[in-house]
C-alpha cells in the first residue's frame, strides 16, 4: 500500500515538473524562457507524458529538462560561463528537493518494512493459535478479568469492571 503511494507521489513530482519545464521551454527569450517553439514544447510535453506513463517518471523529468536547457544555449548567445551562472539557482533547488523526496521515500519505505512485520506477526500468530494484539501483532498481552487497575484523582485505587487486554509491546487495551 504504502509503494502505491510512494509511486503516485513521484509521478505526480515528474508531472508537475515535465509540466512546468515544458512551459517554461514555450516561454519567448524576451520574457526570459527559453523561445522554444509552442507546438514543440507541447510535443516535447506529449512524449514525456507517454514516457512516464509506459516506461519510468524520472527518465520523462530528465529528458524534459535536458532538451529545455539544450534548447535554452542554442538558441541563445549565451557562453558555458553565464550557463552556469544562470543555472546554479536552479540546481540546487532541484538537489534540495531531491534529497527532501529521498528523507521522503525513506521514510515510506520504513513505514512499510514496518507494516509488513505487523502483518508477518499476526499471521505467524494465528497459524499458532496464539492471542495477539490487534494493532500490532504482538503475542505478549496481558488478560485482566477485572479490568485494568488505575487510580482515580484522588489517589483511591478502583478498578474498571469489564474485562480488558493489555499489549505489553504497544501498550494497547482492547
Amino acid at each position: 500500500m504504502l509503494r502505491k503511494i510512494k509511486n503516485v507521489v513521484i509521478k505526480i513530482f515528474c508531472f508537475l515538473w515535465v509540466s512546468s519545464v515544458c512551459s517554461i521551454g514555450a516561454i519567448p527569450k524576451e520574457e526570459a524562457g527559453v523561445g522554444m517553439n509552442g507546438f514543440l514544447a507541447f510535443g516535447l510535453w506529449v512524449l514525456c507524458i507517454f514516457i512516464m506513463i509506459k516506461i519510468k517518471p524520472w527518465i520523462a523529468a530528465s529528458i524534459s529538462t535536458l532538451v529545455v536547457t539544450v534548447v535554452g544555449i542554442v538558441n541563445s548567445e549565451m557562453t558555458w560561463a553565464g550557463f552556469w551562472e544562470s543555472i546554479e539557482l536552479p540546481l540546487g533547488t532541484l538537489l534540495i528537493t531531491g534529497m527532501l523526496i529521498k528523507l521522503f521515500l525513506g521514510a515510506i519505505d520504513e513505514w512499510e518494512d514496518e507494516s509488513n512485520a505487523r502483518n508477518e506477526r499476526k499471521k505467524n500468530a494465528q497459524k499458532r493459535g496464539e492471542a495477539y494484539c490487534p494493532w500490532c501483532g504482538s503475542v505478549s498481552i496481558q488478560y485482566y478479568p477485572l479490568g485494568i487497575p488505575y487510580q482515580d484523582y484522588v489517589g483511591s485505587p478502583i478498578q474498571r469492571l469489564n474485562q480488558k487486554y493489555h499489549c505489553n509491546n504497544c501498550g494497547r487495551q482492547w
